[in-house]
């Protein structure tokens, strides 16, 4: 199974324009009803028990998932030599032309959070409904004709990774749940906003994959949301 995703960086001065909003709460049950929904109409128990390859900005990805187990790994070239990453439930281990390269905790938290995050872009809404994430309903919106159900997802500290202050929003079809349009705010290399339009759907092996175009806003944005 072999997936391309395509992403494109454009500058814009604000994310996002002409959303129609409704709001209104709910109960934090109802909200994960929503994710819920969302994974399953995605792949759901799929995800669980997977072996998913794609290529990223010229880096090949496998990704092998046995439900709570995982080994993900990056393989690309620097300077000339193969360069192979893997990251695991035991910690993230680099090989570079064939010898496993000693690296200080700093680096493994660095380079692993790196395979990591085009591991989790890769799966979204996959992970969603994590024991780390918390999640809350941010109203309905009218974009280009559909209704969606919003939602805000943010993270504990504990067990919520390095990347644990970052906040998210989705986008999430009300006919059948489809993940249509996600923000984010984040804070690693000076930080910064994005908004991404899937694009491109398409199912391998029962799971759907989509592209996006990728925009990025201003760094000190705050209402993603909007």
């Amino acid at each position: 199974m072999r997936v391309k995703f395509y992403i494109f960086i454009l500058s814009v001065p604000m994310l996002f324009a002409g959303f129609l909003q409704h709001e209104y709460s709910k109960s934090s049950e109802d909200v994960r009803q929503i994710v819920d929904r969302a994974i399953e109409y995605h792949g759901g128990k799929k995800y669980e028990r997977s072996i998913i390859r794609f290529d990223f900005r010229g880096q090949q990805f496998t990704i092998v998932r046995d439900r709570g187990n995982f080994r993900y790994t990056r393989i690309s070239r620097r300077d000339g030599e193969l360069l192979k990453e893997m990251l695991t439930n035991e910690g993230y281990r680099q090989w570079r032309a064939g010898m496993e390269r000693n690296l200080s905790r700093e680096e493994k938290t660095k380079y692993g959070n790196s395979v990591n995050s085009v591991v989790y872009f890769a799966l979204l809404p996959f992970g969603l409904n994590d024991s780390a994430v918390i999640q809350k309903y941010l109203g309905m919106e009218t974009v280009l004709g559909k209704d969606y159900d919003r939602v805000e997802v943010t993270f504990r500290k504990q067990g919520g990774g390095t990347d644990f202050e970052d906040r998210f929003v989705y986008w999430f079809e009300r006919d059948s749940g489809r993940m249509g349009y996600l923000a984010y705010r984040f804070h690693v290399n000076g930080g910064g906003t994005r908004f991404r339009a899937a694009k491109n759907a398409r199912r391998a092996g029962g799971i759907l994959f989509q592209d996006y175009d990728n925009f990025a806003g201003p760094e000190d944005r705050v209402d993603i949301e909007n």
